[in-house]
């Protein structure tokens, strides 16, 4: 992998367990994949909950035959009912193949109705990350609070994939914008521990920037990364690349 799934998305299966689960999967409807898909797409899954992100919409599948499909899971032990009324899957490793069993397409639209149905900004945003293809500078805002909602609470290292998402789906023409969450990303992820790929972020949010406060800030932070393996004389350095730049008298300071 060339980096880690953000929030939402499947992680790695190893490719023997993998082959077993798809074989399941393979013998499943469509309409019962996406019961899978959605429950394990949900943070906090219920039946009332999949059957109407399913039935969604006028082109979207009836209740009755969500439910249906729906029983046809739970019946062969794919889904199970936990004690507090979620639900949970019957192997664990079941939700991150179904994250896989729906085609891109399908998933997209899938958690475009997640979105709509979130209850929270950061459901909302990590759907949204998941949904949109292409720039989309509303998307880019949505996710960014998703960000800065979950670095609040102190999900660092999750923070950091969305707004690095935010990034990526922000339009080429807003240049400061995607620095900013660019800026975020690396800043976070360095603060997780993925040093390295927080350094590169940054770096690339300087390529992107005309001289100014918004590239002297991210000078700044690759001069305090430098402190880790390079020595002072490297944050020196890179602080005085960054004060060369900076305008706003707090961030000369």
């Amino acid at each position: 992998l060339d980096r880690w799934p953000i929030s939402g998305e499947p992680l790695p299966v190893p490719a023997d367990t993998a082959g077993l689960l798809g074989e399941r999967l393979d013998r499943l409807s469509d309409l019962q994949r996406d019961v899978l898909f959605v429950a394990a797409a949900m943070s906090a899954p219920t039946p009332p909950g999949v059957t109407m992100a399913i039935a969604a919409g006028e082109a979207g599948p009836s209740t009755r035959d969500v439910r249906a499909a729906f029983h046809l899971v739970l019946q062969a032990g794919l889904l199970e009912h936990a004690a507090d009324g979620r639900l949970r899957f019957g192997h664990p490793l079941m939700a991150e193949a179904a994250l896989g069993a729906v085609t891109t397409v399908r998933a997209r639209s899938l958690h475009a109705r997640l979105a709509d149905l979130a209850a929270t900004v950061e459901d909302r945003g990590r759907h949204i990350a998941q949904a949109v293809d292409g720039p989309d500078p509303g998307a880019a805002a949505q996710i960014e609070l998703a960000a800065r909602s979950a670095r609040r609470r102190g999900a660092t290292a999750v923070a950091a994939g969305w707004a690095e998402a935010a990034a990526r789906v922000t339009p080429d023409h807003d240049i400061e914008g995607r620095a900013s969450r660019l800026i975020a990303a690396g800043r976070w992820f360095a603060d997780s521990g993925e040093v390295q790929r927080g350094r590169a972020l940054l770096e690339e949010a300087v390529a992107d920037l005309p001289a100014g406060d918004t590239r002297a800030m991210a000078r700044l932070h690759l001069a305090q990364l430098a402190g880790w393996d390079l020595g002072p004389a490297a944050v020196v350095s890179g602080c005085e690349a960054a004060l060369a730049e900076a305008r706003d008298p707090d961030l000369r300071a």
